[in-house]
């Protein structure tokens, strides 16, 4: 799995293979950032938060793809993926996800 160099010289994996190390498949890449910004993890641009980005833990950086455009990835060290499974990040969101699927379904739409 390729890693990424962050500004501050870390290597991290994109958003989505760190997604599938965590190696929970029933919340897809889009889902999870939106939780993410609902724990104040990233803010509204994906950005990750002073905290998260001064811990080392995530970074946007922008690469250049294969058809020469450039392209934001969301970058988690490997420190981010234990920071992640030691406070339950997953686990919150997936109840964050259960809830809000939840709330849709006991709606009236």
């Amino acid at each position: 799995m390729e890693k990424y160099k962050m500004s501050n010289g870390f290597l991290g994996y994109d958003i989505r293979v760190a997604v599938k190390i965590l190696n929970h498949k029933e919340i897809g890449r889009n889902n999870f950032l939106w939780h993410l910004r609902g724990l104040k993890i990233l803010d509204s641009n994906n950005y990750p938060t002073e905290k998260y980005k001064s811990m080392f833990l995530m970074d946007k950086i922008s690469v250049v793809t294969k058809s020469g455009f450039h392209s934001q990835k969301i970058i988690i060290t490997d420190a981010g993926l234990e920071y992640f499974e030691k406070n339950k990040i997953y686990d919150k969101v997936r109840e964050q996800d259960r809830i809000y699927c939840k709330n849709l379904c006991n709606s009236s739409i």
